[in-house]
């Protein structure tokens, strides 16, 4: 299975709510550790995900993102960052 592909899988898992209160802070962590790997569109859905779950877990994954090569993930990030902030009690 390639990198990306098990990146979705985990978003995927999570998504739906398949993953408990102890797996969390491990599938952050997975992300986090080949997030530099992953293609733009995984990175972003990591962040919306990291966003949506407001689990402490994944602070790290959207800072990540805020710091990317990639100028449109690191834009998407700071846009969905900011979205996050003015619709909810986000507080990284």
């Amino acid at each position: 299975m390639s990198l990306d592909a098990a990146a979705g899988f985990a978003i995927a898992l999570l998504t739906h709510g398949r993953l408990d209160d102890f797996q969390l802070p491990q599938a952050a962590q997975f992300l986090q550790a080949h997030f530099e790997s992953l293609d733009a569109e995984t990175k972003m859905a990591a962040i919306t995900l990291g966003l949506q779950l407001q689990h402490p877990a994944f602070f790290a994954l959207v800072q990540q993102g805020l710091h990317d090569p990639d100028p449109a993930v690191r834009h998407y990030a700071d846009d969905a960052l900011c979205t996050a902030r003015r619709s909810s009690a986000y507080q990284p």
